[in-house]
């Protein structure tokens, strides 16, 4: 079983730059969205559980850090990256987040 409130936790933090993190319902069921600074929002296609998996997924060398107190810090820096990317690169219509196996996709 997951700690799912600590990755909230986590999650929250790390995309912090990107807007703020909301989250509906409980556990890895529970729906995901980011509202950014200039009030766009997007809702992460998936549940948390998902974004738990897709997360895991990232590679842990590539952004981990010396102090980390866990590989899952390295991959949730990769992962806003991401995000973060999907947004810059957004169309002026796109309101979801798909988690994909290369990153995250704007749609």
């Amino acid at each position: 079983m997951h700690d799912y409130r600590n990755f909230v936790s986590d999650l929250r933090s790390v995309l912090a730059s990107a807007g703020t993190l909301r989250v509906i319902g409980e556990g890895g069921a529970a729906s995901v969205s980011l509202r950014t600074d200039d009030d766009r929002e997007y809702t992460f296609m998936g549940s948390l559980a998902d974004i738990y998996t897709a997360v895991s997924r990232n590679d842990p060398e590539i952004l981990s850090r010396a102090s980390d107190k866990s590989v899952m810090e390295g991959q949730l820096r990769l992962f806003s990256v991401h995000v973060e990317e999907a947004i810059d690169t957004a169309s002026t219509d796109a309101h979801l987040l798909e988690l994909k196996s290369f990153g995250i996709v704007a749609v």
